[in-house]
């Protein structure tokens, strides 16, 4: 998309397996002109740099770091010098999720760990971002938005420059807090939609079938309902809870594109086959499934300080050990008493 828009791109790779080694190889040989492991439909456009290390990023005006949360200690570890001598270059951090245990989103993690070193050069773009849909989106005229969080205005102007003439619109905000935050709670309310589209998927008769469908929709708005209170709870910004970082990505996460499926939600639809505990770790190691982490450190918070969230803890509680009736009933009294 940047490269689209007449940006000068380099992509770092930095592999961890064979197979990885070799697409990188590939892209960077122009043997390939797609990233056949994860978006093989998608060409790159041929202006498109490929590199294993991070000389380049001493040139560069923005890093964006977009990596599985699992692995962003390390890539951060080996970005920071750069942006940290290069006040002008702002760092984009597209990952969501917490650092460790510690309750501490990456999102403030880095903002401090910058601001110690006396930068502000750092923002957070979170919204329904769908790889292969902004792929193709200059051919199918499809729009997205995203929320670009940064205490540095010129940060917030230098992400909407950068995608300006692109598909993807920027709304900037102060509130990186609540936009850090908002990935995390997205991908764990995912997994009650992906249980209840589950159940209904393997309904036995169209009645069940009917009334699992008719939550799953009230779930949406419950759901989203839900997390504001969360981040009324931490202080967020109020406009954050229907910005495109929560109400854009959480329904465009769960209702998604044709023929795409959020791998939260997938991960949900697994859950309600009401898998046992050791088949629910092979799951998680064979996939990417951010939002488990995530929802053990939201339940963590959420009871530490006595946050009314109904619906999150019964999510937990189904990877525990079943209880999918818990968030059905839960689902249906809650819309019950709001019609």
């Amino acid at each position: 998309m940047l490269a689209e828009a007449g940006h000068d791109v380099t992509a770092l790779i930095q592999p961890f397996n064979q197979a990885q080694k070799d697409l990188h190889f590939n892209l960077k040989y122009g043997a390939q002109r797609c990233n056949y492991l994860y978006l093989k439909d998608a060409e790159l456009p041929k202006n498109i740099r490929f590199t294993d290390v991070f000389a380049p990023a001493e040139k560069t005006d923005a890093i964006i770091l977009a990596v599985p949360t699992k692995f962003l200690e390390k890539a951060y570890s080996e970005i920071e010098p750069y942006v940290t001598r290069h006040p002008k270059c702002t760092l984009i951090l597209l990952s969501k999720g917490f650092a460790g245990e510690s309750g501490m989103t990456w999102g403030i993690k880095i903002k401090n760990s910058l601001m110690l070193a006396g930068r502000r050069n750092f923002a957070v773009l979170s919204g329904y971002t769908p790889a292969k849909e902004l792929a193709s989106a200059h051919l199918t005229k499809k729009y997205f938005a995203a929320s670009a969080a940064s205490r540095d205005l010129n940060a917030i102007k230098k992400v909407r420059a950068l995608f300006r003439g692109t598909h993807l619109g920027i709304v900037g905000t102060t509130d990186i807090r609540g936009v850090s935050i908002a990935g995390a709670l997205k991908n764990a309310y995912a997994f009650g939609y992906g249980v209840l589209t589950g159940l209904a998927g393997l309904a036995q008769n169209e009645e069940e079938k009917k009334y699992y469908s008719v939550l799953s929709s009230a779930y949406l708005g419950l759901a989203h309902n839900e997390m504001r209170v969360f981040l009324d709870n931490i202080g967020a910004n109020p406009k954050t809870w229907s910005s495109p970082a929560v109400r854009g990505d959480f329904y465009g996460t769960c209702q998604g594109e044709i023929a795409w499926e959020s791998r939260n939600v997938a991960f949900g639809k697994f859950l309600s086959g009401y898998p046992k505990m050791d088949k629910i770790h092979e799951y998680l190691s064979k996939y990417t499934v951010e939002g488990y982490e995530s929802l053990r450190t939201l339940v963590a918070i959420g009871e530490k300080e006595n946050f009314y969230l109904p619906l999150l803890y019964s999510i937990s509680r189904i990877i525990q050990g079943g209880y999918h009736l818990l968030l059905a009933d839960i689902v249906q009294k809650t819309a019950k008493s709001q019609s």
